[in-house]
């Protein structure tokens, strides 16, 4: 993931997920969308590419394997398996200074970035929704708390984000997950253009 000059670039090849936080209209009505792809075999169409280039796919309970060896089916190195193996990313350029779609207003809040430890045992939609529930509680605890312990331009916890993202590694932990876990939350307010931020902060106390 690369934020460069108000533009937001995620690319990923296997199985980590990159998932918005987006509100369209009201902020309550925010909601997860996926700004990646999962590249397994479970993917139909990933799965065709393999075997049209001639592989297979092995099924055992639950799990779908790329000629019975992994589960993702793009992946940087695994020489081995590197005929089938594609390392072309699926790329996503988002402009963050669009905040405006058919006249009703788009905020981009966070995005979550997780292994599929997590993803394994926490859909999207149930990942953002864990964090937005934290940090509605976390701005509530801002507006009456001490200043110098928070954000003074969001009223949200210093630190929020980290601790966002420890909490839905142990959510998954609690969950059952047995893969490796990897988590960043990341505020995407805070990498708005500074004139965007203006407009955003104007919109919202007329």
């Amino acid at each position: 993931m690369v934020t460069s000059a108000g533009f937001l670039i995620v690319a990923n090849v296997g199985d980590s997920r990159a998932t918005l936080c987006c509100a369209v209209g009201k902020p309550e009505d925010a909601s997860a969308v996926d700004l990646s792809v999962d590249h397994t075999a479970m993917n139909a169409l990933e799965a065709k590419r393999i075997i049209d280039l001639g592989g297979f796919i092995e099924t055992s309970g639950e799990v779908h394997r790329v000629m019975g060896k992994v589960a993702v089916t793009r992946s940087i190195g695994n020489r081995p398996l590197k005929r089938y193996l594609s390392a072309s990313p699926h790329t996503v350029i988002l402009n963050l200074s669009h905040t405006e779609a058919m006249g009703t207003q788009v905020e981009f809040r966070f995005l979550v970035l997780a292994t599929d430890g997590l993803w394994d045992v926490m859909s999207s939609e149930e990942a953002v929704a864990f964090v937005l529930n934290r940090l509605k509680h976390s701005e509530a605890i801002g507006k009456e708390g001490d200043s110098d312990s928070y954000s003074d331009s969001e009223g949200v916890r210093m630190g929020f984000w980290q601790q966002a993202a420890t909490a839905l590694t142990h959510e998954a932990l609690v969950r059952g997950s047995s893969d490796n876990i990897g988590v960043c939350v990341i505020n995407l307010q805070s990498r708005l253009p500074a004139q965007q931020k203006t407009t955003t902060a104007t919109t919202e106390t007329a």
